[in-house]
């Protein structure tokens, strides 16, 4: 039995939509899969990043130190003022990142609040630390700037966050 032209156009049209569906199908494949890579690579650039500010403090005795007596409200020497505000504002840049990747839903769900923020809270806590925010935070992100001190409003006077 022969097909009518007609015919011939209604199954090349639903031949045609079918190829349509599987590659709009294809394409959604790729473009999840390559979210899925970009949003890998971000976190590890952010992982990167933090692993290199903590092994400076870890493998350095002196830097160590210097962010031990800092940290305390120690007096410095300028020298020493200045690298010891260089630190925390890399950490403090390091934490507004993963802030900024756990407000855009990238990453671990609970990772800002899990971990983060608790010590970023710990360290703007010390002596130094709260001095030091108390000067530099204009710098950053209002936003981040009102989440930063709303959880050190949050933590009571000893330093203890429940």
């Amino acid at each position: 039995m022969m097909m009518s032209l007609e015919q011939a156009s209604y199954v090349a049209q639903i031949a045609g939509g079918a190829a349509v569906v599987i590659s709009l199908a294809y394409v959604g494949f790729q473009l999840r899969q390559n979210t899925v890579q970009l949003a890998r690579g971000e976190a590890n650039a952010a992982l990167g990043q933090n692993s290199a500010f903590r092994l400076a403090i870890a493998n350095n005795r002196e830097v160590a130190q210097l962010w031990i007596q800092g940290l305390a409200g120690a007096p410095l020497e300028p020298h020493d003022r200045l690298r010891f505000d260089m630190l925390l504002s890399e950490n403090l840049w390091i934490s507004f990142h993963l802030w900024d990747r756990s407000r855009l839903r990238l990453g671990s769900e609970g990772q800002w609040s899990r971990g983060v923020v608790r010590g970023l809270v710990e360290r703007l806590s010390t002596a130094g630390g709260s001095k030091w925010w108390a000067r530099f935070k204009d710098r950053y992100p209002p936003a981040y700037v009102s989440e930063i001190d709303r959880e050190l409003a949050a933590t009571s006077p000893e330093g203890d966050l429940n």
